[in-house]
């Protein structure tokens, strides 16, 4: 589910059960931690095409995911957790790389990395300082 409203606007997050009146808790991942925060029901847009079933993964995993969402625009991260979401549910039990071949897999034509141009800061070449003969 993504934040509609709020102080968490445009986050992602996975529902973590129903609050009284009309509020649900909903998990966050924040710093590089997970946080349980409650919100107005009316403040969470669900997807229900990417909420048909629970994807069970490991916390290291899930942040990774996250992590690879936080580097694409805001409008893209939609898709890539569809693309995710897609991938991991054809997975019985995602193991090790299995995760990180489906993020690889979701970014590819949404995302391009960044290449350095800027020369090396250290040569490793050796110079003397001295002129040539």
């Amino acid at each position: 589910m993504r934040v509609a409203r709020g102080p968490f606007e445009g986050h992602f997050g996975l529902y973590d059960g129903q609050a009284p009146h009309e509020r649900i808790f909903v998990l966050l991942s924040l710093l590089g931690t997970q946080i349980r925060t409650e919100m107005a029901e009316a403040d969470v847009v669900r997807r229900p095409s990417v909420e048909r079933a629970l994807i069970a993964i490991p916390d290291a995993d899930y942040s990774f995911i996250v992590a690879a969402a936080r580097q694409l625009h805001p409008t893209m991260r939609e898709t890539f957790a569809t693309r995710v979401h897609a991938a991991l549910q054809d997975i019985h039990e995602p193991g090790p790389g299995d995760v990180d071949r489906v993020v690889r897999a979701a970014l590819k034509g949404i995302w391009e990395p960044v290449v350095d141009t800027a020369p090396p800061r250290w040569s490793r070449t050796r110079t003397s300082g001295k002129a040539a003969a």
